[in-house]
């Protein structure tokens, strides 16, 4: 018998293959990749969703008029703060505020567009803390763009979260609607109180992309998934830090 040739792999149902198994069983998607080298479009595709879902949500806020009086309600406290700190003296503390008040901001393309390069600017930056981590705690051999691969992918649970997110804001009518801890004070939500950006912040998807991660990168290790988890969960509550030292400060 002569051998027959090997079907060509389709590789839009391998990446449809990978992207279902990130949500009902991450070690089997991460298994068949562990050993192959990174591919570009299972980073990139993510990171432009990612860009788009972002310019998405600044349009909504920019344009609600709910989340516009919210966003200059935040505005306000936070020249209040300043002023409180000594930052700023009243007299331009006063000043300002009138011009939060009298200032009609409007959706330029320009400003949409530029909302959705921060969360490329933060793609990159996460993709290599998450590399400097499982370097450090898992030994991995695999570099920088493997785990940007490992993290685009991740970053599709992240995607759903922020249609969630989306969808939540625009059904409860309130920029603070989010599936996190803060749902238990949805109703009198203060952005100034540091109890409420802390439950904020403790996003439900954001810990289930974390523990994917962590197994994705325990996997191209070579390492149990627990060790990866914890990497993972690490700099993500590390990240929670970061995030509550600037709310602290300003």
């Amino acid at each position: 018998m002569t051998d027959q040739p090997a079907p060509l792999q389709d590789e839009s149902s391998s990446y449809s293959t990978i992207l279902t198994n990130i949500f009902a069983a991450p070690s089997e998607a991460f298994s068949p990749i562990a050993g192959t080298p990174p591919r570009t479009l299972r980073w990139l595709i993510p990171l432009v969703c990612l860009m788009v879902l972002a310019m998405g949500v600044k349009y909504i806020t920019a344009t609600n008029p709910t989340f516009k009086g919210q966003i200059m309600e935040i505005k306000l406290a936070g020249i209040d703060r300043f002023a409180e700190k000594g930052w700023i003296p009243p007299e331009r503390a006063e000043e300002e505020k009138d011009k939060i008040r009298n200032e009609d901001e409007k959706p330029s393309v320009l400003g949409i567009v530029g909302t959705g390069l921060m969360p490329g600017f933060m793609f990159f930056v996460s993709a290599l803390f998450l590399w400097i981590g499982a370097k450090i705690g898992l030994k991995t051999p695999a570099g920088y763009g493997k785990h940007m691969e490992i993290f685009g992918l991740a970053c599709w649970i992240g995607i759903i979260g922020g249609i969630v997110t989306m969808i939540m804001m625009i059904a409860f009518d309130t920029m603070y609607a989010s599936p996190s801890a803060s749902i238990i004070v949805l109703g009198s939500f203060d952005p100034m109180n540091t109890m409420h950006r802390f439950l904020s912040v403790l996003n439900a998807f954001e810990a289930w992309q974390a523990v994917v991660a962590g197994i994705g990168i325990a996997t191209i290790a070579g390492k149990g998934a627990l060790r990866g988890i914890i990497v993972s969960v690490i700099l993500w509550m590390l990240w929670i830090g970061v995030q509550m030292s600037f709310s602290l400060l300003f």
